[in-house]
Order: structure tokens, then sequence, then C-alpha cells
């Protein structure tokens, strides 16, 4: 094998991609390492486990055609990886590693220093002035409600707030807008969200750090893979709301964006994420470990 793979060579994987990763270990007797990007895969072990067990004659079949033995126990071989990373700090989440007990917790990477691209100037204009601001965004992807902006807009609308929209996807917004809102295709976030009051957004787990790491406060609407989890634990850690898409109405987000713009237990959580967040550079030693594993 060592034909194969150079000495210096591992495989870094993704918890929701992993078993031709562990194939390859066995195989060529590569160091694996588990990178887990949101607290939420932890518990998809479990279900990938199910699944695995259900097709344990086929799996272990292919396993025979590249030289490998038969898998038994299938909890021990899910674990066979030789370091696991937590991609966050352990006071975001800490009960995974009842899951993964060796979990490493290496904090939130920040992407301030690779982003080339800088606030639109014309966007700090907007900003400015004594009127709350209200940015919203459901990152690169499509909403999961056609109604997902109008009802925000609304909301917002009805208060009087300056908001600030940003998707590629217009086809989802209205044909006009008042001189109060303001659409963009993209943002830096980690240079918008100190500026404006409040950020809607879909629950992605970077959308996440950097309003943390702002200290804004944040109401998540988020539908499938982390988004739930991350929103449950945002608002567990009260530095901001979560919204179930199925009960989302412009009433409901009105009430969710006063309540956190009001609150003063609201503001000193998030003052208290920022300055845990603040100066903070993901930990080193996992870099080095790669390098030198």
């Amino acid at each position: 094998s060592q034909q194969v793979v150079p000495d210096d060579i591992v495989i870094l994987a993704h918890s929701n991609d992993y078993m031709v990763p562990l194939f390859a270990k066995e195989k060529f007797s590569i160091p694996l390492f588990l990178c887990v990007l949101a607290p939420s895969f932890v518990y998809s072990l479990y279900f990938f486990e199910g699944v695995l067990k259900s097709l344990s004659d086929d799996v272990n079949k292919v396993r025979e055609q590249v030289g490998l033995v038969p898998i038994i126990d299938w909890k021990q071989w899910m674990n066979s990886f030789d370091r696991s990373f937590a991609f966050w700090p352990d006071w975001f989440a800490n009960d995974t590693q009842i899951i993964i007990p060796k979990l490493e917790h290496v904090g939130f990477p920040s992407v301030g220093h690779v982003e080339q691209r800088s606030l639109q100037t014309e966007i700090i204009e907007f900003l400015k002035g004594d009127i709350k601001t209200v940015a919203i965004t459901h990152g690169t992807s499509r909403p999961f409600r056609e109604n997902y902006f109008r009802l925000a807009i609304e909301a917002c609308e009805k208060l009087g707030f300056k908001l600030l929209v940003i998707t590629p996807f217009h086809e989802y917004l209205p044909e006009s807008f008042p001189e109060n809102i303001y659409v963009v295709d993209f943002c830096p976030f980690h240079e918008l969200l100190p500026l404006v009051d409040l950020v809607i957004h879909h629950g992605g787990i970077g959308t996440v750090r950097e309003s943390m790491a702002s200290g804004t406060p944040q109401l998540i609407i988020g539908k499938g893979y982390d988004r739930p989890h991350n929103g449950k634990i945002v608002k567990n850690l009260n530095v901001g709301d979560w919204i179930s898409p199925n009960a989302l109405t412009a009433e409901l987000l009105h009430s969710s964006v006063l309540n956190l713009l009001n609150s003063q237990d609201v503001s000193v959580s998030c003052d208290k994420r920022k300055s845990l967040l603040i100066d903070h550079k993901i930990n080193n030693s996992f870099y080095d470990d790669v390098v030198s594993a």
C-alpha cells in the first residue's frame, strides 16, 4: 500500500460521507480525521449506523471484493477514525461527546481572513442613521418557502425598520420596494452584521457563527440539514430565536423581531458570546496535527 499512497497523506472526511474514507483508511493504512462542521451531523451517525446495518450483506460483499474483512460490529467500525474534530467551541454544544467521546473542539473557522470582497459603499450609506436595521438572507440557497422574504418584508415594514435583503434569487421578491428596503445579491457578513441590529437567516452554521461574533441577535427560520438544530442551540444560548418553518407567519415574525430587539437579556447574552469570539482563531494544533500526521 505504501507504493500506492505516500507516507505524508491523511484523509479529512466530512461526517456526512465517510464510509468510503473508512474503506480507504483500512485498505491503504491512511490516517483518517473526521471533521464535523455542525453539532447535528454527529447525531446523523445513528442514522448511518442503521442504514449500514440494513445493507450489511451488500456492504460486506463490496469489502470482500477489495480485500477487506467483513464488518461485524458496525458501531465500532464507524468510530474507527484516528481523530475527530468539532468545528465549534465546546460552549456552543458539548453533548455530542456522548456519541463521539474523543471529539476535539477546535472552534469555529472564520471566513473574515479569506473573504476578498468588501462591503459595498452604497450599503454602508443605506445603513447609516438612527432607524433600526434588519438584514434577511437565505445564504446561497433558495428559500424553502416562496413567501420567506415577503413575510419578513411585511413584518419589518409594519415596524418602520430599514431592511437589507440579501439573495441572488430575486424571483422570490416583490417587484418593487419602498425606500427603506435595499436588495443586494451578496454581502460579506463579517463586515455587515456589526452594522445591523438583527439578522433573519436560514440557520447555516457559518451565519450563526458570524452573527455571534458580531454580537448581533439572530432569528433563524431554517429547514433541513443542520439548520433547525442550530436554531434551537441559538435559542438556548439566548442569542436569538428560532421559528419552525411550519409555523411561520408575518405576525409571528413581527413579534419575534420586536422581542429580540427589545430584550436586555438577549443583548447581554450576545455580548457574552461576542467576547468569547473576539480575536478567536481556530485551534492551530488541528492544522499542525494534519501536517504532521
